[in-house]
């Protein structure tokens, strides 16, 4: 029994941070705004030394990066305890796919059908009809462009993954030069 209601916890608790996924990476698409900035200057035609649009610049990207690698480290997170908890027999790569995909659909309906996440919850009858109705009369452009969100995340998620690789074998070689003898999992259990 209690092995049950720890699988209905991490089922709920997933699924409710898969609700909330997609902000961390619509949050991308913020960066069209910055179109609306004149970042050259006139005369010169090089980037402009006007400190609005650097400090507009540097807000837009101080929100989206780390929001970026939280939403994959949260998808990583994600699909390890979907995989080892609930014991469902998927490899953590696969269901990482499906949850990109399913975040690219989350994307294209906050960004183009102008639904918040919590809009499922609050006024769900009305938020759910928006959406069947929006992906019933879908066409080819918003097909591709659903193709093209999805491939994207998996390349940030790749990037995610090869930089996450690559600190962990510079922290072990770190470790090993320093004369330590335990791993990381010894550590991390103390």
């Amino acid at each position: 029994m209690q092995c049950i209601v720890k699988k209905v916890h991490y089922s709920g608790s997933c699924v409710s941070l898969a609700c909330f996924l997609p902000n961390n990476f619509y949050l991308m698409t913020d960066l069209f705004h910055l179109s609306l900035l004149t970042p050259y200057d006139e005369v010169t035609l090089l980037i402009s030394k006007d400190l609005m649009n650097w400090i507009k610049l540097f807000l837009i990207l101080l929100a989206v990066m780390p929001s970026t690698i939280l939403g994959c480290w949260s998808i990583d997170k994600i699909a390890r305890i979907l995989v080892e908890k609930l014991t469902i027999g998927v490899y953590p790569a696969l269901l990482i796919a499906c949850l990109l995909f399913m975040d690219s659909i989350g994307i294209y309906i906050g960004r183009f059908t102008r639904l918040n996440s919590t809009d499922i919850f609050v006024r769900h009858n009305q938020a759910l009809q928006k959406i069947f109705a929006d992906f019933e009369d879908i066409d080819n452009r918003s097909i591709v462009l659903l193709l093209l969100l999805y491939l994207f995340l998996c390349g940030i998620m790749i990037g995610y993954q090869l930089i996450k690789q690559l600190l962990y074998k510079n922290w072990e070689e770190s470790v090993k030069s320093n004369g330590c003898t335990h791993s990381r999992r010894q550590s991390s259990h103390k």
